[in-house]
């Protein structure tokens, strides 16, 4: 993962670690932990500064991770190929890294398809809440789609298994914006509408751009 320095994160388990092609993981990084008080770009949600009173900002222990107030450790796996594209069985390969590798508290998973239940999968996520703790948050999807559907096929997966949170977004008045999806599997809505936050170009250049719908919903 490339912070807007130049750095890479410290820790990864990334197991095909090439140079990206897309921004997907670096934008939703930002959102949540993009420093503050350096001048430039963004601030994540997540306080790591040094004026946190509760101490953090930067590796402060010398042990490679960026700490707040408490530790954080920000795992990066990668699920997507160069086409943008997945398999179910790629994603559960990279939500399983960071079950069973990371030791992860919450899994942020922007991705998915309508309308492709498994019951495989379904467990699969069921097991990581259940058996290991794990809080699994999904995108509610971008299809712009209210309500299930005359066929119930409106749904985005994993986002709508029992297992896992789904995430609506909605613009700065509140209002459900008119691509995200909407349903009775969405648990939570967050703002999503030109979200700023840190990005790569295929070309590898490092920038700041505004992002938008339930993928950028879901770190917040």
């Amino acid at each position: 993962m490339v912070l807007p320095n130049g750095d890479t994160l410290p820790w990864s388990i990334d197991r095909h670690p090439t140079n990206p092609v897309h921004s997907h993981g670096t934008i939703l990084l930002g959102i949540v932990a993009a420093l503050p008080g350096n001048d430039i770009g963004v601030r994540g949600v997540l306080d790591l500064s040094s004026e946190n009173p509760e101490g953090g900002g930067g590796d402060n222990n010398g042990d490679g991770n960026i700490d707040g107030g408490r530790r954080f450790r920000f795992i990066h796996t990668r699920a997507l190929k160069d086409d943008r594209t997945a398999s179910q069985s790629q994603m559960i390969d990279a939500v399983n890294q960071c079950v069973e590798y990371g030791n992860a508290d919450v899994i942020i998973v922007a991705m998915g398809c309508v309308n492709c239940p498994s019951d495989a999968v379904r467990d699969f996520f069921q097991r990581a809440y259940d058996d290991a703790g794990v809080l699994v948050v999904g995108a509610a999807g971008n299809q712009g789609y209210e309500g299930e559907g005359d066929d119930g096929q409106r749904y985005m997966y994993p986002a709508s298994y029992p297992g896992v949170i789904s995430v609506a977004a909605v613009d700065e008045k509140g209002r459900r914006m008119d691509g995200s999806n909407a349903n009775d599997a969405v648990e939570l809505a967050a703002h999503g509408d030109d979200v700023l936050s840190t990005f790569v170009s295929p070309q590898g250049e490092l920038g700041y751009g505004k992002f938008g719908c339930t993928t950028q919903s879901v770190p917040l």
